[in-house]
Parts: C-alpha cells; sequence; structure tokens
C-alpha cells in the first residue's frame, strides 16, 4: 500500500516554475481557480484523474507531488 500523501506545496511549486498561474493551471486541468487554491492550501485533496492531468500539464512525474 502506497502511504505517500500528496504535498501541495509541490503543485505550487511545480505551477509556479512553469510560470502559470493559479487561473491558467485551473483553466488547463479542468478545475475551477478556487478549487485550485483550495487544493494548494491543502484544504481539500485531489483524485487519480487530477493528479495525472496536473503531471501532464505541468510536465512532473506523478511522484514529485509527494
Amino acid at each position: 500500500m502506497n502511504t505517500a500523501k500528496f504535498n501541495p506545496e509541490m503543485l505550487v511549486l511545480a505551477r509556479e516554475s512553469r510560470g502559470l498561474t493559479q487561473s491558467e493551471l485551473a483553466d488547463r486541468v479542468s478545475v475551477s481557480q478556487a478549487n485550485l487554491s483550495k487544493i494548494e492550501s491543502g484544504l481539500i485533496g485531489t483524485d487519480s484523474e487530477f493528479l495525472a492531468a496536473l503531471s501532464e500539464v505541468l510536465d512532473y512525474p506523478e511522484s514529485f507531488f509527494f
């Protein structure tokens, strides 16, 4: 069983490293900017589909976010 936990700080790092705003990334992964903000703040979690979209859009392996 994988006990790794999603690290929202890595999402912020990845997004900023690609020069994207929350709104831009939210559009590209089909979530609202408000939900992306909550994910980055650790207030709500992610699912495997969202993680796969982040990985593809930001060009980081899924493991980067853990």
